[in-house]
């Protein structure tokens, strides 16, 4: 399986031995940064230091075990991606885990089989790439992309031209999937962000009327006394 992992960093945290240095070399070929750790405290300070997008935990590591490091990573972030290697049959500590209503972690059982360990970072790093796209990327209907970060439109990996208040406009509409901004809530954006004072709802519904141009047809809806929303397509 393939999969684009030149963004992400993982953490891996094992004891010493023959496994760590298999699976240290197959992380090291597959993501951005790969961090080490050799036991659980080491690998809270380097989750802590360090932007990590994935960690994959033994829950068999000195001082804090992988389930206690979890825990202690999930008082603060549900959005990291743990993945922890146990040993079967140690059941009874991840129904005790699961039991304090933490998010969803991946439990592999050891020795874990390399299909199974892709098959594995495959599935989390999709969940990352689908929030990625979300936060990033506003979809519209016929290939059309509002990029958010870079405050671009694009069309078949074209980038389409836009006025300075066009992508005023673009980047409230797009901030929140199909929410109705009222006429005054734009004017108000508009105002802050733009400083033009003197934007009449005549300007615009003119402006608006130059951006559905740019967009695929019925991309920009107009709700009758309530406002407008950016039509999303996923």
């Amino acid at each position: 399986m393939k999969f684009d992992t030149s963004k992400y960093t993982i953490l891996y945290a094992q004891e010493d031995g023959l496994t760590k240095t298999e699976y240290k070399k197959y992380l090291e070929e597959k993501f951005k940064i790969l961090y080490i750790a050799k036991n659980g405290k080491e690998a809270l300070k380097l989750y802590e230091k360090h932007n990590i997008d994935i960690l994959v935990l033994d829950d068999n590591i000195p001082h804090l075990s992988g389930f206690e490091v979890a825990a202690k990573i999930r008082e603060q972030d549900n959005n990291v991606k743990i993945i922890i290697l146990l040993l079967t049959p140690f059941l009874d500590e991840k129904n005790i885990f699961e039991e304090i209503e933490l998010c969803p972690i991946e439990y592999l059982h050891k020795p874990v089989e390399d299909i199974i360990l892709t098959e594995t970072l495959y599935k989390v790093v999709c969940e990352l790439e689908k929030k990625f796209q979300t936060d990033n990327y506003f979809y519209m209907p016929h290939n059309y992309i509002w990029d958010k970060t870079k405050k671009i439109l694009i069309h078949n990996s074209n980038s389409v031209f836009l006025t300075k208040s066009e992508v005023i406009l673009m980047e409230l509409l797009s901030s929140e999937k199909e929410r109705i901004f009222s006429s005054q809530e734009i004017m108000e954006f508009f105002w802050e962000n733009d400083g033009n004072k003197d934007l009449t709802f005549d300007a615009l519904r003119g402006l608006i009327k130059r951006v559905r141009k740019k967009l695929p047809q019925n991309s920009i809806i107009n709700i009758i006394n309530r406002g407008y929303y950016l039509k999303y397509e996923r």
